[in-house]
């Protein structure tokens, strides 16, 4: 199937794509005319694919949970759609890189600070920090397990002479995880039936 593109387009590419139901898929990235980028959001009906117009830039991550709840990141902008028009979210989280949840009321992020990534949920109130900023990890992935946890992967940040080794968090606290020889980073976790799955860099 082939997306509609802005005319004078040269090329594109997509960055992430989400579906709520077989009728309701978004998808976000960059198309390219000439030299420059600018911000591609597309959404299929079921029958067919349309781009969408979306304020901001640098579309990096879309989270569809339904017709009229859809979030994503433009930078580090969060956007909503509201079933109709996409605008920025009255309430920002502190500086999201990821975007994960399961409904209106339950939605996470990891947040970049100065004091390292840090888990972010969102109630559909309030966005609040879970567990504490940790400067010694590099954040890759997170999956929502239930309302009330997230699974951080990534890997810890090898100085000097140390390697960096995989880094599993609970709500944004360390389990054990097994060292591996060498250096070694986890890229993506999913959850399912009561288990986390993690996959390695």
């Amino acid at each position: 199937m082939v997306l509609p593109l802005p005319n004078g387009a040269t090329g594109a590419a997509l960055s992430a794509v989400s579906a709520a139901s077989p009728s309701d898929a978004w998808a976000s990235g960059h198309y390219e005319v000439g030299q420059y980028e600018y911000s591609l959001m597309e959404h299929y009906n079921g029958k067919r694919w349309s781009e969408v117009t979306v304020p901001g830039g640098g579309l990096t991550v879309v989270l569809d949970l339904g017709p009229r709840t859809v979030w994503a990141l433009a930078d580090t902008t969060l956007l909503q759609y509201n079933g109709s028009a996409w605008n920025s979210a009255a309430s920002q989280p502190t500086s999201p890189d990821t975007l994960t949840g399961s409904s209106a009321d339950s939605v996470w992020t990891i947040s970049s600070t100065a004091g390292g990534p840090v888990a972010e949920h969102w109630n559909g109130t309030t966005w609040t920090q879970v567990g504490a900023p940790n400067p010694n990890v590099g954040l890759r992935d997170n999956a929502e397990a239930s309302l009330s946890t997230l699974w951080t992967v990534g890997s810890t940040l090898g100085s000097g002479s140390l390697t960096s080794q995989p880094y599993i968090a609970d709500n944004g606290v360390q389990v054990a995880t097994p060292s591996v020889p060498g250096s070694a980073s986890l890229s993506g976790v999913g959850t399912g039936s009561g288990h986390a799955f993690c996959s390695r860099v």
